[in-house]
């Protein structure tokens, strides 16, 4: 059965009522994590919607398959289209990756402005600030409304004044964050509406009843062995240094438990050497980029962020597929965290870097496998009711057809 929004925008395109509106689809993705994720959430379903969806992504390669397995094939890969710092630079490294990121930029803006004119596009959608950089300039001269998404806090200080100067050349019709503590953020520096939209899951995917433990099975780990996964980049605002503190408390007191590292970033050999020096290696194992996550939470018992309360974290995706995967979840509470995770109902939620506190809380959870149960159960229960891929982007295509059917002056 439909409901409202679905229903809205189904009549919209699907069932003939007008022609599908050409919607531009810029999604940066030089590595594959939430935001590339709820970019392919968006490709995939807006079709469904009344949307002729023109996505143009890149650089990075894992994006391509992510679309492909989505049944998405239809799609502009650019390897100028920008591209973020992934590992550490001294000086010159970093002269140098923003004088790529200059050029990036150019070449990028002019192959938007040739798909825009080509395919005569209706509306611009932005997801991550390195798009709005890249699109904003060719929505603005080509008097196409522009969306602006994200899903991460700001850290820095610059971050704000440059987004002031961004918002005051080119500021979008609408503002979308993943949560309210990124929305509450951006919305006075933007000074456009804004709203928020939460992540999207495929519950058909994250189905524990579908999903295969097949990183127990290869890695040789026996069903008596608790598993502990970290299905995160492994960078500094994820909080490695605490993950580090909380394995060796529970090593202490829970010797079998092992740890799965899923994520790939520039930082990873550093922390691999650094758990190795502490004597971790054969307790924590880095496993790089994980396309099957699904797969990768099957294998687990609980799953862990560590993330620091100074970081870009808003409402991590990870979690949420975890829940849907009937995972029960131990967080820090930072950023949006606590707008999706009911202390001790889902989860517990603890106070950022208290690591005595947090290894409890896990020590716990491996400890009562009834509580993992129906704290997993509350989770899945969670997500489908309020973060169902379908449903999240059919509030998505009814705010886009609302702004498309706005006179150009209000959208501009």
């Amino acid at each position: 059965m439909l409901n409202g929004p679905t229903l809205v925008a189904r009549e919209a395109g699907s069932l003939g009522i007008r022609p599908p509106r050409r919607l531009l689809y810029v999604m940066p993705a030089e590595g594959f994590g939430g935001a590339e994720r709820q970019g392919v959430v968006h490709i995939a379903n807006l079709p469904r919607f009344g949307f002729d969806v023109t996505a143009v992504v890149g650089p990075g390669r894992p994006i391509r398959r992510a679309l492909e397995d989505a049944g998405v094939h239809d799609y502009v890969f650019l390897d100028h289209l920008t591209h973020d710092r992934d590992a550490p630079l001294d000086a010159l490294g970093t002269l140098r990756f923003w004088g790529g990121a200059a050029l990036d930029w150019v070449s990028t803006q002019r192959s938007l402005f040739r798909i825009v004119r080509e395919r005569r596009i209706d509306v611009v959608f932005a997801n991550r600030s390195t798009a709005w950089i890249a699109a904003s300039p060719v929505a603005r001269v080509r008097g196409v409304p522009i969306v602006w998404r994200t899903g991460s806090r700001m850290t820095h200080g610059a971050q704000a004044m440059a987004l002031r100067v961004l918002a005051s050349l080119s500021r979008p019709a609408l503002f979308l964050a993943n949560c309210e503590a990124v929305r509450s953020q951006f919305a006075p520096l933007v000074g456009a509406r804004s709203l928020v939209l939460a992540n999207g899951v495929d519950t058909d995917r994250f189905d524990p009843e579908r999903a295969k433990p097949r990183f127990r099975i290869e890695l040789g780990i026996s069903d008596d062995v608790p598993v502990i996964g970290f299905p995160s980049r492994p960078a500094p605002e994820k909080g490695m240094e605490l993950l580090a503190a909380v394995v060796e408390y529970v090593a202490r007191e829970v010797p079998a438990a092992r740890f799965l590292v899923a994520g790939e970033f520039g930082w990873r050999k550093g922390y691999e050497e650094m758990y190795a020096a502490r004597g971790m290696s054969e307790r924590v194992t880095f496993l790089g980029h994980v396309p099957d996550i699904e797969n990768f939470l099957a294998s687990c018992d609980a799953v862990v962020l560590t993330s620091k309360s100074h970081s870009i974290e808003g409402s991590p995706n990870t979690l949420l597929e975890a829940m849907a995967m009937e995972r029960p979840v131990v967080a820090t509470r930072v950023g949006g965290v606590g707008e999706v995770i009911t202390d001790e109902v889902e989860g517990f939620l603890v106070p950022d870097e208290d690591g005595e506190t947090f290894a409890r809380r896990l020590v716990r959870l491996l400890g009562d496998r009834d509580l993992r149960h129906r704290m997993g159960a509350q989770g899945r229960k969670r997500m489908v009711a309020e973060h169902r891929d379908v449903d999240v982007v059919a509030k998505l295509a009814t705010m886009l057809h609302e702004l498309c059917e706005l006179p150009s002056h209000v959208t501009r």
